[in-house]
């Protein structure tokens, strides 16, 4: 035999190449092939049916014992990706249908009870049985990615108390079936070594991971994908330096005294930041009455991390009362924090008064803008800002305005200054109310920004229409300091409204086809276009072939027209497409779905 055949690496990358069943049949050929075979048929895993194969067959109906896990753990050491999916977040992975019952579930009934006892343990007893006989520090110790996504959380129950030494990536969503007390909080709290943990992917889970986790892995990406509830911000992931990678959500009471805000800057590292904004109004405080706030939060402009005025002994005083009524009664003050801070334990958070012999008392309320001015101003290669349907064009002037200043930009590739969906109550209004942030305002915000040299992919969908005034000069003065776009997103197609009662559509967004073609041709790396609202009824009988778009392959609009998007002319837009975006992908398409032409009456 060659002395090549005798390096397991070689092995190792012709193994790469076989099926399961192929090393399944290689491994039973002899000891050689199988020592090679069994890493490569265990190396990842996406059921946990294989695992209790390797449980005596009879391991429901009698006690295990020790020796029965021999197997189990011999196995399972060789599992380095443990991938737990249902195939849609609608249909999640159950368990298996033989272990599923639980207490909740048994019969009262004497015969039913001694039959389902007959039937043997459930996926909860079966595995606090494994776990009893010896530490599940054995289980699955060279275990590095972890992936559970629309799953039962009752999958956490083997895998809670791993040692966890290997593990580098965790990525957990949608879960179903929640328990109470939270089987994912008890999975974190439970881990023993995270020395390599750098990827924490946990959707709405900001108050699911202990804070210690955040503080002592090594992390470098973390992601809460969030919907925006009323917790604050671990301190932990503003004092990683390691991060560069960060998705979070701010909400109203995201800061507190835990954070200490004003002592130093963070996060010199970061690369990415993705950010979901509550939308910031001080007139929410429950301490601001009329025009003069009571609470330091409404003091604007906070863009140097400081109020521009204390409050007056009267105010302290009133603020004061107003809270221990509050404790008195056993309410909670909208003013807190969802960890349980008090307002006197918010109080004085260096923010209010320069002078420290003077006391002030603050909700701890800040704009998101105060987050950015935190930074250490760190080089972003993407930035992407989410605000909420009913945010204002200050507040997101403010926040950009922030952002430019506390963050090196020059080598940004992805921007998205975009809106959140909107889900409403009413079942006779459809869609989402108009937008406050005007078209003005966004373009102001996005110009802040400006020279974006590497720029790749632009997202401006915070407010509709921001092509909504032909100006070739101001297209020009945007389009020369961002040359390198190659993906261009506009608007968004929920920016319309639809009445069941009236029976008729409100486009919020109409973007002349004139001025998107003379937008894009100024752009010349640029690929892809996806607008969310076209104006249908304007469209131009002789469209003018200087703003041309050959570049762009890839099209998608939606078209306003009248009500239910009627009454646009076909040969008009044929007209428009084939000469604005001659080679895009529209062109081809046909139009007769209502995604890309509302029918003429």
């Amino acid at each position: 035999m060659h002395s090549a055949w005798l390096i397991d690496d070689i092995w190792h990358l012709l193994l790469e190449h076989l099926t399961k069943s192929d090393l399944a049949v290689l491994a039973q050929t002899c000891h050689s092939f199988y020592k090679l075979a069994i890493p490569e048929i265990w190396h990842t895993t996406t059921s946990f049916e294989p695992l209790l194969r390797l449980l005596p067959d009879d391991y429901r109906q009698r006690a295990l014992r020790i020796q029965d896990l021999e197997r189990l753990d011999f196995y399972s050491a060789h599992i380095r990706l443990l991938h737990i999916e249902g195939s849609d977040v609608g249909q999640p992975l159950h368990l298996p249908a033989h272990l599923r019952k639980n207490k909740s579930q048994e019969p009262k009934n004497k015969w039913k009870k001694k039959k389902a006892e007959s039937e043997g343990k459930n996926w909860g007893q079966v595995w606090e049985e494994v776990s009893s006989l010896r530490s599940n520090a054995f289980f699955l110790p060279n275990l590095q990615k972890l992936r559970i996504s629309a799953a039962d959380e009752r999958y956490f129950i083997p895998i809670t108390g791993i040692l966890g030494k290997n593990l580098e990536h965790i990525y957990i969503k949608y879960m179903h079936y929640q328990q109470t007390p939270s089987l994912v909080r008890g999975f974190f709290e439970s881990l023993q070594d995270i020395s390599k943990l750098e990827y924490l992917f946990v959707r709405d889970g900001q108050d699911l991971v202990p804070n210690g986790l955040i503080t002592n892995a090594p992390l470098k990406h973390v992601r809460f994908d969030p919907h925006i509830k009323e917790i604050p911000l671990l301190p932990g992931v503003l004092h990683k330096d390691t991060l560069e990678h960060l998705t979070i959500g701010l909400t109203n009471v995201w800061c507190t005294a835990a954070l200490k805000i004003s002592k130093q800057r963070y996060l010199p590292n970061l690369k990415t930041l993705w950010l979901t904004l509550s939308t910031f109004s001080p007139t929410k405080c429950a301490y601001y009455e009329g025009v003069a706030p009571d609470c330091v939060c409404g003091l604007q402009p906070m863009v140097d991390g400081s109020a521009n005025k204390a409050l007056t002994a009267l105010q302290v005083s009133r603020m004061s009362k107003s809270a221990h009524e509050d404790q008195t009664k056993g309410d909670t003050s909208p003013c807190e924090t969802n960890s349980g801070t008090s307002l006197g334990a918010m109080a004085a958070l260096d923010l209010a008064d320069p002078d420290p012999a003077s006391r002030t008392i603050d909700c701890g309320r800040r704009s998101p803008a105060t987050f950015f001015h935190a930074l250490d101003h760190p080089q972003l290669e993407l930035l992407n800002l989410k605000f909420q349907h009913d945010a204002t064009g200050p507040e997101l002037l403010n926040v950009v305005n922030a952002a430019k200043k506390s963050c090196r930009l020059t080598n940004l590739k992805e921007l998205a200054l975009s809106g959140s969906s909107w889900v409403g109550n009413d079942p006779e209004f459809l869609q989402r109310p108009a937008p406050k942030i005007r078209p003005e305002e966004l373009r102001e915000a996005f110009m802040m920004l400006l020279p974006l040299p590497h720029l790749k992919l632009l997202r401006l969908s915070a407010a509709p229409n921001f092509l909504d005034v032909f100006d070739l000069d101001l297209y020009s003065t945007i389009t020369s300091q961002i040359p390198s776009v190659e993906t261009l997103y506009l608007g968004n197609r929920e920016f319309m409204a639809s009445s069941t009662m009236m029976n008729n559509t409100i486009f919020y967004e109409r973007v002349p086809m004139k001025n998107l073609a003379a937008f894009c041709s100024m752009l010349p790396n640029l690929k892809e276009v996806s607008v969310g609202y076209i104006d249908g009824l304007t469209l131009e009988s002789e469209p003018q072939a200087r703003f041309a778009c050959p570049h762009v392959k890839n099209l998608t609009a939606w078209w306003a027209g009248k009500d239910w998007g009627y009454g646009i002319n076909r040969n008009d837009l044929l007209n428009n497409i084939r000469m604005y975006f001659p080679f895009s992908d529209m062109v081809d398409r046909e139009f007769l779905e209502t995604s890309y032409l509302f029918e003429q009456r």
